[in-house]
């Protein structure tokens, strides 16, 4: 009897480990508890009219240690679009990514510009690197560099390629308190494409870049765009509350990646703890299909952009702000 007992118990071990297995428990990998927050993986038109639009976004919302959240339905979500009064919703759907990516090599460009001292005091970017590494799996890698201004170079590479958590999560707190300078954006994009291209070992390249404010200058956004193409590397953007998010929005869907917004810096360690499931193509995200009509005089037109947001309210009074933008 005792034998019987002792082998169910192992066999009842061994099937909690294999749940265990099936979900990461972020717990263990997030060093602070953020708060929920999402993002745009795809906004594109579907049609539209002299007066009306209908266009279909790919929204994710993560909770406070970045677990995608399940079972929202559409009246969780409400559109706020510029130029546009919405009609409805044509289609709601909850999806999972099913086409896994692999592993693979990002870079996490972090902005150290001097308003990261007002906008992240508490160096929750730091934390939601950490995170990022933490999760990171046994064949990906991550490189770390940073960009302030002015210098020689608009960036750095902290550390190069790595699957050595402890030595890059040393290196990243390197950069607590060591803020200064201006914000040359789009030019470190492309010197950090360029290392990734020459430097990655898997062929799901990215490059992760957060910042908190607008580009010095816009004369390497296109290039950085071109250069993304060219050499087979996603942009994701992670911007912190006033960020040009119709620029980071098409860097990432220009580049086959996905923006990343915080109202709030704490919001950036959720967010981080998502990255690993993002990048691998794993996330769950709901498709929402809408349509709006032409508010006043504004008459829509080719190539013309339409600007918003999207609200995702539940459990307890949670509000996630996500930013969209419409490419006509």
């Amino acid at each position: 009897m005792k034998t019987n007992n002792l082998y169910t118990l192992l066999i009842l071990a061994m099937m909690g480990l294999m749940v265990t297995a099936c979900q990461k428990t972020y717990e263990k990998l997030v060093p602070v508890v953020g708060t929920p927050g999402g993002g745009l993986l795809a906004s594109s038109a579907k049609s539209y009219t002299s007066d009306t639009l209908v266009f279909e976004t790919d929204l994710f919302v993560v909770n406070r240690i970045g677990n995608f959240i399940e079972n929202l339905e559409e009246e969780n979500f409400s559109l706020a679009l510029g130029n546009a009064r919405l009609i409805g919703v044509e289609a709601f759907s909850a999806n999972t990514c099913d086409s896994t990516k692999g592993a693979y090599s990002a870079a996490l460009l972090l902005d150290q510009s001097g308003s990261i001292k007002s906008t992240d005091p508490n160096d929750a970017r730091i934390d939601g690197g950490i995170a990022f590494i933490n999760a990171m799996g046994g064949e990906d890698e991550i490189a770390l560099a940073y960009f302030e201004g002015p210098g020689s170079g608009a960036s750095a590479v902290l550390s190069d390629f790595s699957q050595k958590k402890k030595d890059l999560r040393n290196d990243i707190e390197t950069l607590s308190d060591a803020e200064g300078g201006d914000t040359p954006l789009y030019r470190a994009i492309v010197e950090t494409l360029d290392y990734v291209d020459q430097n990655a070992s898997n062929n799901n390249k990215a490059v992760v870049v957060f910042t908190d404010g607008q580009a010095s200058s816009s004369s390497y956004f296109n290039t950085a765009i071109n250069s993304a193409q060219e050499k087979g590397i996603s942009i994701y953007p992670v911007g912190l509350k006033e960020v040009n998010t119709v620029a980071l929005s098409d860097l990432a869907f220009e580049t086959g990646g996905a923006m990343l917004f915080a109202d709030d810096a704490i919001q950036l360690v959720s967010l981080y703890s998502s990255l690993d499931e993002i990048l691998n193509g794993n996330s769950l995200f709901y498709r929402i299909r809408w349509k709006v009509e032409r508010d006043g005089g504004y008459v829509w037109g080719d190539n013309d952009v339409l600007s918003g947001n999207v609200k995702v309210e539940f459990g307890e009074g949670v509000l996630v702000n996500i930013p969209v933008r419409v490419r006509l």
